[in-house]
């Protein structure tokens, strides 16, 4: 989500860590993009949210903005998350992580048009 056309293509890898709600931004090399500019974005650590809370606290992301279609504001860029890679689906798949039934419910519907949660799995609880 920019302005720029030039920056309509770029793509940008979130890491995010449950432990202590941090995360990182990379933005990986694409062959003949032309770019200079690649590599790690964001350093890892907590980033607040353009608005604050009621009474003037700083709110700070957390896992309840993380889910397909969310649109963080990152020191003034946009990014829209449009996916997520496998590891976050085999990582829920290992652990009981509760998630929060919107995030659950877009990785779910992602995950399933890509034909990787099958028929058994989508009346099965898997912390999707």
């Amino acid at each position: 989500m920019t302005p720029w056309a030039h920056d309509s293509e770029r793509r940008f890898v979130f890491t995010y860590h449950l432990s202590d709600d941090t995360f990182s931004i990379f933005e990986p090399q694409r062959p003949n993009s032309g770019s200079r500019f690649r590599g790690k974005y964001l350093e890892r650590g907590r980033v607040e949210k353009p608005l604050k809370m009621v009474g003037g606290e700083v709110d700070y992301y957390d896992i309840e903005d993380f889910y397909i279609g969310s649109v963080l504001h990152v020191h003034g860029r946009k990014f829209e998350i449009i996916g997520a890679d496998e590891r976050v689906l085999n990582y829920l798949r290992e652990r009981e992580i509760p998630l929060p039934t919107h995030c659950q419910l877009s990785l779910r519907q992602y995950f399933k048009e890509r034909h990787l949660i099958d028929a058994k799995e989508e009346g099965r609880h898997i912390n999707l």
